[in-house]
């Protein structure tokens, strides 16, 4: 059986496939998309047994990871003391 084709192809995107959803995310792991679903990162609209993710819920999920990636970075980490450089008690 062949894909079928939609009837308009310049048609809007209105849902994506895990898949195509995962391609989309910079081709994540079937388990790291599953782990962003399970943390409320990503919303799967269940349609009958398909799983679909809207395009606007992609991009709201990559502006949070861009927003914590961006707060990660920006908190500065205490420094490591190597042992040569405490003070002996």
């Amino acid at each position: 059986m062949t894909p079928s084709r939609p009837a308009d192809p310049d048609a809007p995107v209105l849902g994506y496939s895990v898949p195509a959803a995962r391609k989309a995310l910079g081709n994540i792991s079937h388990s790291f998309f599953y782990k962003l679903a399970a943390q409320g990162r990503v919303k799967i609209t269940k349609i009958g047994r398909r799983s679909i993710v809207t395009p606007e819920n992609l991009a709201a999920c990559v502006g949070a990871l861009r927003e914590r990636e961006a707060t990660e970075i920006a908190v500065p980490k205490k420094p490591v003391l190597s042992r040569s450089s405490q003070s002996p008690p």
